[in-house]
């Protein structure tokens, strides 16, 4: 700033002895004689030195002028106020980051229908319906379906291949008229090829496993008892 105003008061006395020397009283007559080319010279000589000297002005002030302007877009120095001139000319930029979001997938699946709203059973975490071997014999069930046939026994055992036994012999329709279903009661053969184990013969079974067509293949089993198919119970 000092050198501003030092500039602009040189440039006003440089404006005020050009306007002085030119528009300046005549003083005294003049020799009446035309005045020598000294005269002029000097004159000449007396213009250049102030034009240069007005030049010489302006040129200081405008050079101060552009080291204020590019002095205002440096940022702040070490120390320097955030509220300082220079400080509040940079730019600022804000970043927003993103919200992570959460997303949870349900897994839960819903247990099957069983028949006349029967409660579904839970072995190793699935659910399974009640059924008969009948009903599997028939195809009652179709294929797929997660069926447990309560209290079958084993009656035949030949390796991994089971024979269970157990009733009732027919299905009755809540429907319809109860009907006689005879004395025989239905035996169903079931392959335990690749379970980690199989039955023994009399035992009595609780039988986890997946339909097929009049088949069903183990999932599993629990031993509820014995009873020897020749001897009874």
């Amino acid at each position: 700033m000092r050198r501003l105003r030092e500039g602009i008061t040189h440039a006003a006395v440089a404006a005020a002895v050009i306007t002085g020397g030119l528009g300046a009283s005549p003083g005294p007559a003049p020799n009446p004689r035309p005045p020598g080319r000294k005269n002029v010279s000097q004159s000449l000589r007396t213009i250049r030195l102030l034009v240069a000297a007005f030049l010489a002005a302006v040129t200081s002030i405008s050079a101060i002028a552009v080291t204020t302007s590019v002095a205002a877009t440096e940022p702040p120095k070490h120390g320097q106020s955030a509220s300082s001139p220079m400080e509040l000319a940079r730019p600022r930029t804000t970043i927003t980051r993103p919200t992570a979001s959460t997303v949870t997938a349900s897994t839960a699946v819903a247990p099957p229908a069983c028949a006349a709203g029967a409660p579904a059973t839970q072995f190793n975490g699935q659910s399974y319906c009640a059924g008969y071997i009948i009903g599997v014999k028939t195809n009652v069930y179709g294929s797929g379906a997660r069926i447990v046939l309560r209290n079958v026994n084993a009656v035949q055992v030949n390796g991994t291949s089971v024979v269970i036994q157990g009733g009732p012999s027919c299905l009755q329709d809540p429907a319809k008229s109860p009907v006689y279903c005879g004395s025989t009661i239905p035996t169903l053969t079931v392959s335990f090829a690749g379970s980690t184990a199989v039955p023994s013969y009399g035992a009595i079974i609780d039988l986890y496993g997946v339909t097929g067509p009049s088949s069903i293949s183990p999932k599993g089993y629990v031993v509820k008892g014995f009873c020897d198919p020749d001897f009874g119970c």
